[in-house]
């Protein structure tokens, strides 16, 4: 039976509802990375809290093209407020974006994370130019981040993921 295990607000399921020991993992790794051929997500852990989910190689290269399509509609929503007013400020990206980019952030993926935002720019870009509007500026985009991540980032991580981006978004399309 699978049981679900809570992951700090997202559930992943275990075969037996609990976190596999690292010991008991080691020793049983081949067959565990054969259960997510079966759908199966176990979870590993130690002293009972969850530390990883292996998860089988195909869901994991689904997880670029999950982004890019939550980035283009994030960069819809954000474009369609522009240009209804294109005098407004853009203060927030909304919802799920900031929970998406500080995972991605927190765990380690830096370069996701960018690629995150640097679609997420180009869509509203593009919508803009389309709407017949300008462009909003990497700066624009940059000014609506302290928001968008607010509290949910500790403040020196916020500060150097907008750092991160304020270097690596000229960059990564010459034509912004």
């Amino acid at each position: 039976m699978l049981t679900p295990i809570d992951l700090g607000g997202t559930f992943m399921f275990a075969d037996s509802g609990t976190v596999i020991p690292v010991t008991e993992a080691r020793d049983k790794l081949t067959e565990l990375i054969a259960t997510t051929k079966q759908g199966r997500f176990p979870v590993i852990g130690r002293y009972r809290e969850p530390g990883a989910v292996l998860v089988a190689p195909d869901l994991v290269r689904l997880l670029p093209q999950l982004l890019s399509t939550m980035a283009g509609e994030t960069g819809k929503f954000v474009a369609e407020g522009r240009r209804k007013d294109s005098d407004r400020t853009v203060y927030q990206l909304g919802d799920p974006w900031p929970f998406v980019a500080i995972a991605l952030w927190m765990n380690g993926h830096q370069a996701l994370f960018a690629q995150f935002a640097s679609d997420t720019l180009a869509t509203i870009q593009s919508k803009d130019v389309a709407n017949g509007i300008p462009r909003m500026t990497i700066a624009e985009f940059l000014d609506a981040l302290p928001m968008t991540l607010g509290g949910d980032m500790p403040e020196a991580e916020r500060l150097a993921a907008i750092e991160l981006l304020r270097q690596c978004l000229p960059s990564m399309n010459a034509a912004r």
